[in-house]
C-alpha cells in the first residue's frame, strides 16, 4: 500500500507541476498577447501619423502658387474680374485652395489678432495709435497648418 501511496504523491506533485507550467506559459501567452496589441495599436498611430503629414512637402510646393493666385487677384480691376477667362483662371484657384483645405491645409488668421511669435514672423513694427502694441495690423505673407502643424509663419506688420 505504501507503494500505491508513492504512486499517489508522485502523480499529484507531477500534476502539481504539469499545472504550476501550465500557469506559466498561460502567463506568459497573455503577456505576449497584451505586448503584440499594444504593439499594433503603437503602428496604427505611427501610420496614422505618416499619412497626416504625406502631404507636406506638396502641399508646401503649392502654397507659393497659391500666394500667387493672390496676388494676381487683388491687381484685378473690377472689368477685370468680370472677363471670363480670368473668372475661370480664378475657379481654379478654388478648385486648388479648396483641394488643400480637404487635405488639412489651413490658413492661420492673424490680422487684428495679438501678434503670436509660435505662428507669426514679425517683419516691421509701425506706429499705429488706433490698435492696441502688438496687434497684428497687416499679413504681408499668408501662414499655414498642414493639420495643425505649422508649416509656414505668416509675416506680418504689428503696431508698436
Amino acid at each position: 500500500m505504501t507503494d500505491k501511496k508513492t504512486k499517489e504523491v508522485k502523480h499529484k506533485e507531477k500534476l502539481e507541476d504539469v499545472i504550476k507550467q501550465r500557469d506559466e506559459y498561460l502567463d506568459g501567452w497573455k503577456r505576449a498577447k497584451a505586448e503584440f496589441i499594444n504593439y499594433k495599436k503603437e503602428e496604427a498611430v505611427k501610420i496614422q501619423g505618416i499619412f497626416k503629414y504625406a502631404n507636406e512637402e506638396l502641399i508646401d510646393q503649392l502654397i507659393p502658387v497659391i500666394d500667387n493666385f493672390q496676388r494676381a487677384e487683388a491687381h484685378l480691376t473690377q472689368e477685370q474680374k468680370e472677363n471670363n477667362t480670368i473668372k475661370g483662371v480664378m475657379y481654379i484657384k478654388n478648385q486648388l485652395v479648396k483641394s488643400l483645405l480637404e487635405n488639412g491645409l489651413e490658413q492661420i488668421e492673424v490680422l487684428g489678432k495679438q501678434f503670436d511669435p509660435n505662428t507669426s514672423e514679425a517683419i516691421e513694427e509701425i506706429e499705429d495709435s488706433k490698435e492696441k502694441s502688438g496687434t497684428v495690423i497687416e499679413e504681408v505673407v499668408s501662414g499655414y497648418q498642414l493639420n495643425g502643424k505649422l508649416i509656414r509663419a505668416a509675416q506680418v506688420k504689428v503696431a508698436k
